[in-house]
C-alpha cells in the first residue's frame, strides 16, 4: 500500500486513515505489522496525524514541545 486514504462517513464527522506499511516500518519491527491499521480520527486529528507524517519532528524533540508545535497549526 503506497498511499493514505480518506473516508468519510455520510455525516463527514468520521475519517478513517489507512496509513502504508512502509512508513512504520522505521518505527515498528516488521514482524509486528501483520496487515494495514485503520484508525478513526476527528478532522483535526486527521490534519495533525499527516502533518506529524509529512514533516516529523526531529529525532531529539522533546514531546510535550513537538505536540504544542502540532497543536498550534
Amino acid at each position: 500500500m503506497n498511499a493514505i486514504q480518506y473516508v468519510s462517513d455520510e455525516y463527514g464527522k468520521t475519517t478513517s486513515v489507512i496509513v502504508p506499511i512502509e512508513r512504520w516500518q522505521e518505527m515498528i519491527k516488521e514482524d509486528d505489522i501483520i496487515e494495514p491499521r485503520t484508525f478513526t480520527l476527528s478532522d483535526r486529528d486527521r490534519d495533525l496525524f499527516i502533518a506529524a507524517l509529512e514533516s516529523p519532528p526531529p529525532a531529539n524533540a522533546k514531546l510535550k514541545a513537538s505536540m504544542r508545535q502540532y497543536l498550534a497549526r
